[in-house]
């Protein structure tokens, strides 16, 4: 055979098998998207929920939405997401959501709306990423990290242990989201981390606080963080002591705080909330706080 004919047989196969793939990524797309259309429907009582595009990669196992639109109960106008990409590997499960906009003329709104507008706040624009594992047996559900940033105002981070967790019909679901309150409530918190870093939502909230009390900035902080360090009692532990002095800092120079909880004897979430005493809650969570620059 000719090295002609063997390049158009080379050519040949090349094209039969591209053909294959895209029909085979066509199916795998065809039948994603039935899939996502019925456990959309299942989530309406959440919020009502439309996409543009959906590709689901065979190799990845990463199914990626565009331009999606999301109106929640109480919202006359949807809010858009630009990019929605859920993927699994090694039961590790990860929801990575960028160009989130959200606009505050929402009546759902109508309470936050007027203070928002006066620290110079129109439209907002986030982007967040999830993190998670779930193992059904022992009904305990890992949130590695959460991470939301809102532009112009902050990012929340959050970390989550739960054991314990019952969900309808032994797998996580999204029955199970429609009481989700309860079912993490009686939850066991093995650990947890929260952590907060000012990008100029409570600089732009004292800078409003000192003007509309005829101070300064400084000096409100200043009795902000005495107002926490009042807390102090004779007798509070020495970590107590020290979480309180690192709120205390916060509040006097309010960048970054990172709260993390590791309780000596897990308990369920909904009892740990009924502490009241901010030393016993230091000591029954195992609390330590770090903040600063």
């Amino acid at each position: 055979m000719t090295r002609k004919k063997w390049f158009l047989l080379a050519l040949v196969l090349l094209l039969v098998l591209a053909a294959g793939a895209v029909g085979g990524q066509v199916w795998l797309n065809r039948r994603a998207r039935e899939s996502v259309d019925e456990q959309l429907t299942r989530l309406a009582p959440l919020a009502r929920v439309e996409y543009g595009t959906l590709w689901y990669g065979a190799f990845s196992r990463a199914l990626t939405f565009r331009d999606l639109s999301i109106t929640p109960p109480g919202f006359t106008r949807p809010f858009g997401v630009r990019r929605l990409e859920i993927r699994e590997q090694d039961g590790r499960r990860t929801v990575v959501v960028s160009g989130i906009a959200a606009g505050l003329d929402q009546p759902a709104l109508d309470r936050v709306r007027p203070a928002l507008a006066a620290l110079g706040y129109g439209d907002l624009t986030a982007s967040a990423r999830l993190d998670w594992r779930y193992s059904a047996p022992e009904g305990r559900l890992d949130l590695e990290s959460f991470r939301l940033r809102v532009e112009d105002m902050g990012v929340l981070d959050l970390s989550l242990d739960l054991s314990d967790l019952r969900w309808p019909g032994g797998q996580f679901n999204l029955a199970g989201l429609l009481q989700l309150r309860s079912i993490v409530g009686r939850g066991i918190l093995n650990r947890a981390s929260l952590g907060y870093e000012d990008l100029s939502l409570i600089r732009r909230m004292d800078e409003s606080a000192a003007q509309s009390q005829n101070t300064t900035v400084e000096a409100l902080r200043d009795k902000r963080a005495w107002s926490v360090r009042v807390h102090a009692v004779p007798g509070m532990s020495r970590q107590a002591e020290d979480a309180l002095e690192a709120f205390a800092r916060f509040a006097r120079n309010p960048q970054k705080i990172l709260i993390l909880m590791k309780p000596e004897n897990p308990a369920p979430l909904l009892e740990t909330n009924r502490i009241r005493d901010f030393g016993q809650w230091v000591k029954i969570m195992g609390v330590t706080v770090e903040s600063g620059e």
